[in-house]
């Protein structure tokens, strides 16, 4: 399987899409970061600003300090990885949706299933390469994205006078990386399986996209959201990066009455199984074209 894998993995890091996939999310993390420092600006502006009505002024300097580390703390190198894997496991999961649907896509759109398996390797195989793929992919995209918050947060800092703050109270990194690999790879391994289903790499990718938006809309009121995935999943992420609440250049709206971080953390798990097997079942029984 090593050698199916290695070449899943020359294949898809030959595929256009992924790096744009890559790229667009890194600028979005460089632009919140951009935004956290116009807030902070505008913010100094209000503080100082004479035109501010007395009572104002008068609220503003009992609570200055506190205020004043709400808006320096994702300015904060040490905090960076932390702000950074929040933004990523935010808005990640729409590229890793659309990167699994690709992974197994590219068979069924070239129709080149066929030669992949007279090769030698079987579908079980295949398919195990095509998952490993698909979350060597989520790891390299996190590793990047603290990469570039923390360049971005020096460079914002050598090019604009910034008070220190005070390094965020992390509870688990261990835990805050568990749970944006699992954001990432419940919607890659959901891409991968509608993808398999449906043997179609655009129903595949926007499944991502649909979902969530039917979740969000329709049913976000109704008490079966408690199982549904979105709702588990962003309650996992509302658990992990407790520290930073929904302040600054955090991109998920947590749930208003998220689920209990085993619950949250249980049934994410368990939709990421289901789909695995429900995709490896179907894809070792489907003809070959």
């Amino acid at each position: 399987m090593t050698c199916v894998f290695r070449k899943e993995l020359m294949k898809q890091g030959k595929h256009i899409s992924t790096y744009i996939c890559i790229v667009m999310i890194l600028l979005f993390i460089v632009f919140e970061f951009v935004m956290a420092l116009r807030s902070y600006e505008h913010f100094m502006a209000v503080y100082n600003s004479h035109t501010v009505p007395s009572g104002t002024q008068v609220r503003l300097q009992n609570s200055a300090k506190a205020i004043l580390e709400s808006f320096t703390s994702p300015l904060v190198p040490a905090n960076a990885p932390t702000w950074s894997l929040a933004i990523a496991a935010a808005v990640g999961p729409i590229v890793s949706c659309i990167v699994g649907a690709i992974i197994v896509g590219n068979e069924y759109r070239f129709g080149t299933q066929r030669l992949l398996l007279t090769v030698g390797p079987t579908r079980s195989s295949i398919w195990a390469a095509k998952v490993l793929t698909l979350f060597t992919f989520i790891i390299i995209f996190l590793v990047s994205a603290c990469i570039v918050g923390v360049i971005s947060i020096y460079i914002i800092r050598m090019s604009h006078s910034i008070p220190n703050g005070s390094p965020l109270v992390i509870g688990s990194p261990l835990a805050e990386t568990l749970a944006a690999i699992a954001s990432l790879f419940l919607w890659g391994v959901t891409g991968m399986m509608v993808t398999i289903l449906t043997k179609s790499t655009m129903f595949g990718a926007i499944a991502g996209i649909v979902w969530p938006y039917i979740e969000s809309l329709a049913l976000d009121q109704l008490p079966i959201r408690q199982v549904l995935p979105l709702y588990n999943q962003k309650s996992l992420l509302s658990h992990a990066f407790a520290q930073i609440g929904q302040n600054g250049p955090v991109a998920f709206t947590m749930p208003m009455q998220p689920a209990g971080v085993v619950q949250s953390a249980t049934i994410t798990c368990i939709y990421i199984i289901l789909f695995l097997l429900l995709s490896l079942s179907v894809y070792r029984r489907q003809s070959v074209q």
